[in-house]
């Protein structure tokens, strides 16, 4: 675990997956870590997931609960609330915290980065094709144009590809970390051929969003006379879909049983810039996951120098025809999905892979020290 002389990381995001595999990672990496975990819909500090997610921060925290309270108060992810941090706020800030990582609002990132002169890791996880994080951070009034210069700013994106639609002075200074998949956190059960049952199964949270809707309405028209299970956060059968195949919200043992349990998933992304968590949580469970050729799990295999042969037999595919027709043969024979799990798990070892992420924090938690100690010896100079 850190000492209480160990960089401390304010960590902001109201993503739970994220929060379950990288607090843990940042403490081994060296860092203390005060979590500023937020409500999906409100972006308020939500301090039940703080303690129901990880908790093991709290043991190395070295900071008086006072003081804690006081770092989880500042709001950070309110970007129409907040276009600039007031001087308290900067100030509690520079006295108790070496580096912010921030995600989903690239302006407070920016922002931040002016003021407050240690290391901001801006944490890029994709628009799904919807938009950029340079054209989010234009629209409140913060371009790209101001982290040129910047040196403390850290574009940190969890894919390769996250850089090819943004404006290249958002992602000048990159330094990645990759996503990954902790197997402990998972539950109990693994998929196994033959103990799966024949059903299909994909997670589409958030049907009562218009960007989830539609990509429900697009996986049910493609892949609909398919046997299916539609996990994720939502009310069962859908609410007013009326819809069976939705499973509706489980507990996460439920949840991860039941994609243990299928046959095969389909993974319904179609874009190279950002990628779902649950694709790589059943790829670790074991689940043999179809993916179509325009997702990200195809992008990044193809820069290790994966083939378009090897990328179908680990469950790529053209359209949804295509999957359809390997879905069908899965589900009349268990080996098919057999074969498919054991040519994906390179995408686990040498992709989306902890030990790897792990260098990469630790390489971060270097960059980190050294920003605080220049600016320490800069406040020294300046006084």
């Amino acid at each position: 675990m850190p000492s209480p002389s160990d960089p401390l990381l304010l960590w902001c995001s109201s993503h739970e997956s994220l929060a379950a595999e990288e607090i843990p990672l940042f403490l081994e990496a060296g860092f203390r870590v005060v979590p500023l975990h937020t409500n999906f819909w409100t972006q308020e500090y939500d301090p039940a997931l703080d303690d129901t997610i990880c908790p093991a921060w709290r043991e190395s925290v070295a900071l008086p609960p006072d003081v804690v309270h006081r770092l989880q108060a500042v709001r950070i992810c309110q970007p129409d609330k907040h276009p600039a941090f007031g001087t308290d706020d900067l100030a509690l800030l520079a006295r108790h915290v070496d580096a912010v990582y921030v995600t989903v609002f690239p302006n407070v990132a920016i922002r931040l980065a002016e003021e407050f002169r240690r290391t901001v890791m801006f944490r890029a996880f994709g628009q799904a094709g919807l938009n950029t994080y340079s054209r989010i951070a234009a629209a409140y009034g913060v371009p790209p144009a101001l982290v040129y210069g910047l040196p403390n700013f850290i574009w940190c994106p969890i894919l390769s590809t996250l850089q090819e639609p943004e404006d290249e002075q958002l992602v000048r200074n990159t330094q990645p970390l990759r996503a990954f998949v902790t197997l402990a956190r998972l539950g109990g059960e693994r998929w196994s051929a033959a103990a799966s049952e024949p059903y299909v199964v994909d997670t589409i949270p958030r049907l009562n969003t218009d960007f989830y809707l539609g990509n429900y309405r697009r996986f049910i028209a493609e892949h609909g006379d398919l046997p299916l299970k539609i996990l994720g956060g939502n009310e069962p059968r859908g609410g007013v879909l009326d819809d069976p195949r939705i499973v509706g919200r489980l507990p996460a043992a439920e949840y991860y049983a039941a994609a243990s349990r299928a046959r095969l998933s389909i993974y319904h992304g179609r874009v190279r810039d950002h990628l779902h968590y649950h694709p790589l949580e059943f790829m670790t469970l074991g689940v043999p996951v179809l993916f179509s050729r325009d997702t990200a799990l195809a992008a990044e295999a193809e820069l290790i120098g994966k083939s378009a042969d090897e990328l179908a037999a680990a469950g790529m595919f053209s359209d949804a025809a295509e999957a359809n027709r390997i879905a069908r043969a899965a589900l009349a024979d268990p080996e098919v999905g057999a074969a498919i799990a054991a040519n994906q798990r390179f995408f686990l070892e040498r992709i989306f892979s902890r030990p790897a992420a792990l260098e990469q924090a630790i390489w971060l938690r270097t960059l980190v020290v050294q920003r605080a100690a220049r600016e320490r010896a800069a406040w020294r100079v300046e006084r």
